[in-house]
């Protein structure tokens, strides 16, 4: 079970009451993954949501066979896997804890059932994805203007 002091801080709930993190406690697990096990696998079709407690997790994509390339390191309060949660289509990259670590998952089917019981807060968590994805959008579009730049000189 996860501490309610464990998940105040994290970014995604900060809109949160305490009834709300309470509420959304009761429908998450905690699982725990020792270094080097892969959490989620690129191109499996994945259901839910997976929030660091404790550790760091690399995200990592195939690029051809026996070659991946990283694209970040992961750490306490980020989270993965929202995309499947939403979209229930297979994940886009892989996951592998870089440390023992340890993530709150909510699955799709308890997910879309608190958000039917408690729309306000089920509001809260999909705004705080958006924008989140949103941040990680704008920083791959700078990202490819000062490659293209480059290109360019």
């Amino acid at each position: 079970m996860v501490d309610i002091e464990q998940v105040m801080d994290i970014k995604l709930f900060k809109d949160f009451s305490v009834t709300e993190i309470e509420r959304i406690l009761g429908i998450a697990k905690l699982q725990s993954f020792k270094v080097g096990e892969t959490i989620i696998r690129e191109n499996v079709v994945g259901k839910e949501l997976y929030i660091i407690i404790e550790g760091k997790v690399r995200i990592s994509k195939l690029v051809s066979i026996g070659e991946s390339v990283n694209f970040a390191i992961l750490r306490r309060g980020n989270f993965f896997g929202e995309l499947s949660l939403l979209t229930q289509k297979a994940h886009s990259a892989t996951a592998e804890a870089v440390e023992n670590t340890q993530v709150m998952t909510i699955n799709k089917t308890d997910f879309d059932k608190f958000v039917e019981t408690d729309p306000q807060a089920g509001f809260k968590i999909l705004k705080s994805i958006i924008c989140e994805i949103s941040e990680l959008l704008k920083q791959m579009n700078d990202k490819f203007i000062d490659m293209m730049g480059y290109m360019w000189r």
